[in-house]
């Protein structure tokens, strides 16, 4: 079933890094948290976000605020140690 979380209307999200819950399970595809980098033009700053990929309608488990912007186009990749 598609899921989906609406962000605030100043809020623009970054390409979300997906993280699995355990890093080496394999079975559940969905079964981690999503990850993603927002940009609010409103204030100029940026925070993180972090959601639980199987409920992501839930929306943000958690959220880092940053003292300044991140300018788009970051990336990442999850890499288990």
């Amino acid at each position: 079933m598609a899921q989906s979380f609406a962000m605030g209307e100043h809020e623009q999200p970054s390409e979300a890094v997906f993280v699995p819950r355990k890093p080496d399970d394999q079975s559940a595809e969905a079964s981690g948290y999503l990850l993603s980098l927002v940009y609010d033009d409103r204030a100029h700053r940026s925070h993180f976000v972090v959601f639980d990929a199987e409920h992501l309608d839930d929306g943000p488990l958690a959220r880092a605020s940053l003292s300044t912007h991140v300018p788009p186009g970051f990336h990442g990749t999850f890499r288990a140690r």
